[in-house]
């Protein structure tokens, strides 16, 4: 009896010792985090202010979530964001999962790049981050099946051609003091919508931005053709230059109105500049030349000259406005 007793009494020790065990091990094995379906639709873009760096939007989002308990529309932030307000809620049972819908309107801060305005072409970007559950608890998965823009969308002066969506997660150099993150690292389900949009009318853009700057230039070679030799002619010549100089000069400061303040060489900076260096070119060769005439060059070989070098300005201009342009057409 005592070799069965004891022989009991182990096995039932090792029965209790496994059934302990058993929790712990189930403890150390991490819940898979939720998954939730989101999606967007967007009904409005309007106010696309490139030189305040903003735009306003409509659209409505959605979420598909295995649980009631995870509610991602009422959690995640939005990056870019001015000010957003979210209304009309809505929360329901389908099936296994919990369906729910919510309307957005808000303003985006958005780095325009204006380097090929009026060719440029825009990214309009709606930045998402869960602000609750890390990605231990919350994942995003993306519905693009449904997700678009309203075919009767309209936003003045623009054509938003397309939409995409991107899903991933964003990792910030700290826990915001959660001890259940350990190594002072922490991770977030995001999302990235991007509207592009394409300006509706470039060719009466550039006119209105450049046709002035173009007269310019065309009077600026029609002064060329006043008689180098001649001093009164020759002073015609220069005034004309001089009031050009000044018209071109005061259209360049007007850029920023135009396209914001910026910093580099724009493709209307280079087209005023082009201008500007016909001007100088013009100036340079006609002063040199007209004290030329007659003293140490003969007079008509001078108004030879003249003529072959406005030519040749005129071509050279007419190049490289037609180079700039076609740069900008393909956005380099």
């Amino acid at each position: 009896m005592s070799v069965i007793t004891r022989t009991l009494g182990a096995l039932t020790a090792l029965l209790l010792l496994a059934l302990s065990a058993s929790p712990a091990r189930a403890e150390a094995v991490a819940p898979e985090p939720v998954a939730c379906r989101i999606g967007a639709y967007f009904t409005s873009v309007h106010n696309i202010d490139t030189a305040a760096g903003t735009f306003d939007a409509d659209f409505w989002m959605w979420s598909v979530c295995p649980t009631a308990d995870v509610k991602p529309l009422e959690t995640m932030q939005f990056l870019n964001a001015e000010v957003v307000e979210g209304q009309l809620d809505a929360s329901l049972p389908r099936g296994r999962s919990w369906w729910s819908t919510r309307m957005f309107s808000g303003t985006f801060r958005q780095d325009f790049r204006l380097a090929n305005y009026p060719f440029d072409h825009q990214d309009l970007v709606v930045e998402i981050e869960e602000s609750v559950l890390d990605t231990r608890g919350l994942r995003y998965a993306l519905d693009t099946a449904e997700s678009g823009v309203d075919e009767s969308l309209l936003t003045p002066g623009w054509t938003i051609s397309d939409m995409q969506m991107t899903a991933g997660a964003t990792t910030r150099a700290t826990t915001f003091g959660d001890p259940s993150l350990p190594g002072g690292k922490s991770s977030y389900a995001s999302a990235t919508i991007t509207l592009k949009a394409d300006r509706a009318a470039k060719a009466s853009n550039f006119i209105k931005a450049t046709f002035p700057l173009f007269i310019a230039a065309f009077l600026a070679l029609i002064s060329m053709a006043f008689d180098i030799v001649e001093t009164e002619t020759f002073m015609g010549r220069m005034g004309a230059l001089g009031s050009i100089l000044f018209a071109v000069v005061l259209s360049y400061v007007s850029l920023d109105q135009l396209v914001g303040p910026h910093q580099g060489l724009y493709f209307l900076d280079q087209i005023h500049f082009a201008a500007l260096l016909l001007l100088l070119l013009a100036t340079a060769w006609s002063v040199p030349a007209h004290r030329a005439a007659g003293r140490w060059a003969d007079e008509e070989t001078v108004r030879r000259w003249d003529v072959r070098v406005t030519l040749a300005l005129l071509g050279l201009y007419v190049i490289a406005n037609a180079v700039m342009i076609f740069q900008a057409l393909r956005g380099v």
